[in-house]
């Protein structure tokens, strides 16, 4: 018994074959700009969160020079930038022990904060850049 292929008519079966993955890239695409459009508030917000936990962490230890290590490694980009690109001396701030790095911490997580969503933001709007070209150029 012999079997027949279907023919697929006015296209070819790598055609066809290319319109279905462009299809399942736009929804993939679609997928991916709603949990961008969710990352973009979700992780932002885990950051503060976490960062209530690290001052309360700092806030109930010693004044010692250990004390503040968990601030350092919270905020490690901008630590990064104030000591070792700008050669300041950590906490940066004037002001007494916990107020100087009250305004260091907060400042820096404001910062990072927003440095997330934008990071994010940016890549949602990436993404709805080639939605949006993949819908034009199947039209």
């Amino acid at each position: 018994m012999q079997h027949h292929r279907p023919q697929l008519k006015n296209t070819t079966f790598k055609n066809a074959r290319f319109k279905n993955t462009r299809f399942k890239n736009t929804r993939f695409k679609n997928t991916a700009f709603k949990i961008f459009g969710v990352l973009k508030f979700l992780v932002p917000l885990i950051y503060v969160v976490g960062a209530i936990f690290v001052w309360i962490i700092f806030a109930s230890s010693n004044p010692d020079g250990l004390a503040n290590i968990w601030i350092v490694i919270y905020t490690l980009p901008i630590f990064i930038i104030g000591t070792l690109l700008l050669h300041l001396q950590f906490p940066y701030m004037p002001g007494g022990y916990y107020q100087a790095h009250a305004l260091y911490f907060w400042l820096s997580v404001t910062l990072l904060a927003i440095t997330l969503f934008l990071i994010f933001h940016g890549l949602q709007k990436l993404i709805q850049q080639n939605v949006i070209n993949d819908s034009s150029d199947t039209s």
